[in-house]
């Protein structure tokens, strides 16, 4: 009796993986928890089709936690409006780097910073950036980093990129009693940075066809599209510095 086996193929396959919650904690050289990164109810879909590949992804909760046992702004960043962001790409199967169709939708996002966390990002994020050098530099470490390498491959062709317009909510506040445990570079920019109480960011749409860039280059790409609304917003809320 002869039987029928379906076999697995990679030629047409769907997946699908769902996370409830996923969490990062932010840990620092002194083994103290400063921030959580959390996303909930994440959905990962992926299916490949007629040499096409699809990805879908989405968000439907960000939120950062400020650590700090006394703070007065506990949750850092979150959205109100579910799902956060919602992303699609399609590329052709046997291409790694040459997307076909980029679309990212994201939904406002209200922020509640303190100063003095802010500058326990910038140390954590300043000292992984010093450890990665000394590994590299490091001879005994037994990594080796060839320059080139990180050129190979950096390429992204796409034929259409967009992310819709969203708005960035937000406030910041250096008078919330939390500590100051690393100061910024300079002294100087907290005093020219004044309460800021529920500010809005209108961030206009990003679309572009036919690009071909590094990856540095899109997120100049982004800046670009981005300064105005940027530039606007800070220049009604910070005064001058003869003021």
């Amino acid at each position: 009796e002869k039987r029928n086996h379906k076999t697995f193929s990679l030629d047409d396959f769907n997946l699908s993986i769902e996370v409830p919650k996923f969490d990062i904690s932010f840990v620092d050289d002194k083994m103290k928890e400063l921030a959580v990164f959390g996303l909930i109810n994440s959905l990962c879909n992926f299916n490949r089709a007629n040499n096409t590949d699809f990805l879908s992804i989405s968000v439907g909760s960000l939120q950062i936690d400020d650590m700090f046992p006394d703070t007065n702004v506990p949750v850092a960043a979150f959205n109100k409006t579910a799902p956060f962001i919602t992303m699609t790409v399609s590329k052709a199967t046997n291409s790694n780097f040459a997307f076909k169709q980029v679309f990212i939708k994201l939904t406002d996002l209200t922020l509640y910073l303190d100063l003095n966390f802010i500058s326990e990002i910038v140390h954590f994020v300043k000292t992984i950036s010093i450890l990665h050098h000394k590994v590299q530099n490091n001879p005994e470490s037994g990594v080796k980093y060839d320059p080139s390498e990180a050129s190979n491959g950096s390429m992204i062709t796409m034929e259409t990129m967009q992310i819709d317009p969203f708005k960035l909510n937000f406030s910041i506040s250096s008078q919330t009693g939390r500590p100051t445990l690393h100061n910024f570079e300079t002294d100087i920019l907290p005093a020219y940075i004044p309460p800021i109480n529920d500010v809005t960011i209108n961030l206009p749409i990003f679309s572009k066809n036919n690009i071909s860039a590094s990856p540095n280059h899109i997120f100049s790409l982004l800046i670009e599209t981005y300064k105005d609304s940027l530039k606007h917003t800070i220049c009604n809320f910070l005064p001058s510095p003869e003021g």
